[in-house]
């Protein structure tokens, strides 16, 4: 009786370990990275490839929204805020869409929208980059319409 007893509370204990195991690489496979440290690395990424780029505004280091702003160094400028998050693939990873209609707009016009974002929301980040090019270095993360 003793031995079916351990048996069973052993058994138990590992089963209760795989399924902790599980969920734990499960949890790992789908949490998103913070705020703070995918801004980092963007900001480290934009200088090994000589590319100028500057947070202008630091907003929650866990949670808080980011926008990219790039300017063309002409007047005009990108501006790119996170996708809805309607959108299935949002809850895994970033995704940026345009907060515009037209591809580039003037730049205070931009630092307009920015303003009215931080009336709404006061933990946004604001990352700026400078680029002739108006590359956003967002790869394929941008949703298209």
């Amino acid at each position: 009786m003793r031995s079916s007893v351990r048996w069973l509370i052993g058994w138990s204990a590992d089963l209760g370990w795989s399924v902790f195991r599980g969920s734990l690489l499960l949890g790992l496979l789908f949490m998103r990275l913070k705020t703070e440290i995918w801004v980092k690395g963007y900001l480290r990424a934009r200088s090994s490839e000589n590319v100028m780029a500057v947070l202008s505004r630091r907003g929650d280091e866990d949670a808080g929204a980011v926008f990219i702003i790039v300017d063309m160094m002409n007047g005009q400028c990108r501006l790119f805020g996170p996708a809805p998050a309607g959108l299935e693939i949002v809850d895994r990873q970033r995704r940026w869409e345009h907060c515009f209609t037209d591809e580039s707009v003037d730049l205070d016009r931009a630092r307009e929208y920015i303003n009215r974002q931080l009336d709404m929301d006061p933990d946004i980040w604001v990352v700026e980059v400078e680029d002739r090019l108006g590359r956003d270095f967002l790869d394929d993360a941008v949703v298209r319409d």
